[in-house]
């Protein structure tokens, strides 16, 4: 199953960019932003959302639908650890 951090990693590497030309283009100060959310240790802002799909040359669309997919899977999650 693909998630966020699988997909933006991805796009990432098509793009042909590396985490440090990432990190500059959105004007971080380190690729460890990057790095934090290709291994699942944070989510990118939502602020960023629309620089990055530009960045990585997505459909806004797309990169929408697998955030949204991430956010269901830990509701549920969360949900099904109260319930069971």
């Amino acid at each position: 199953m693909s998630t966020i951090h699988s997909f933006l990693r991805q796009k990432r590497i098509a793009a042909g960019l590396s985490q440090g030309d990432m990190a500059k283009e959105l004007k971080y100060t380190s690729a460890q932003f990057i790095s934090n959310w290709e291994r699942g240790l944070s989510l990118p802002p939502k602020a960023s959302m629309k620089k990055l799909s530009k960045i990585l040359n997505l459909d806004p669309k797309d990169f929408l639908e697998e955030y949204v997919k991430l956010m269901v899977g830990r509701y549920e999650a969360e949900i099904r650890k109260s319930i069971f």
